[in-house]
């Protein structure tokens, strides 16, 4: 039997270089982040088509409990164009309000959304991608989809142990895509990827 042992990788862990459709030529461009794992990012185009003069912008996160009644707190706020050392923010439960300070991601201002599945860093359209059963099917690049297609195809599939913090790429991965009923079309898709 097929065994997979799932290696703990989060999304990030394919960030490094994802295929896009280049916004000038409409070909196959490649985005390559460097450090993906870090808050600060640095991205490029591996085009002709120029990306100078994008503009930086934050993703401002706040999760906490709040000090008066232990209430969960969780505010997100993109295109944010300053960070602020701190924000006041008035709890849902018992209506207190508290000053706080929120985690600002940085980003270069990406491209309108196009509805297709698009790189997190120019928020472009994915070269791998295709409509399967009413869902989407897609990868960043040759090793995503590979370890999706390894995955997939397992008929014993095994988790490794990690923290409790966090859940894995494939732990996040929609039903549909782990149910065996569609595993044959699923695996059939990944191969037309492949072709892209």
């Amino acid at each position: 039997m097929n065994r997979f042992q799932d290696q703990g990788y989060k999304l990030y862990h394919f960030e490094d270089e994802i295929f896009v459709a280049c916004p000038n030529c409409e070909e196959r461009a490649v985005v390559n982040i460097e450090n993906p794992r870090l808050e600060t990012r640095h991205g490029t185009l591996n085009c002709s088509f120029s990306l100078d003069g994008r503009e930086l912008r934050y993703r401002m996160e706040l999760k906490c409990n709040c000090p008066d009644c232990g209430a969960r707190i969780e505010r997100h706020l993109d295109n944010v164009k300053e960070r602020q050392e701190e924000i006041a923010v008035r709890c849902d439960e018992c209506e207190n309000t508290q000053s706080y300070k929120p985690r600002f991601i940085s980003y270069e201002c990406g491209y309108p959304d196009s509805g297709l599945p698009s790189d997190p860093y120019y928020n472009l359209p994915l070269w791998m991608h295709l409509e399967l059963k009413d869902n989407v099917l897609w990868a960043y690049n040759y090793r995503h989809l590979d370890y999706l297609k390894s995955y997939v195809s397992a008929g014993l599939r095994e988790r490794k142990p990690h923290g409790v913090y966090w859940m894995t790429m494939l732990e996040r991965l929609p039903d549909w895509m782990k149910s065996a009923k569609n595993r044959e079309a699923v695996l059939k898709g990944f191969d037309k990827l492949l072709r892209i």
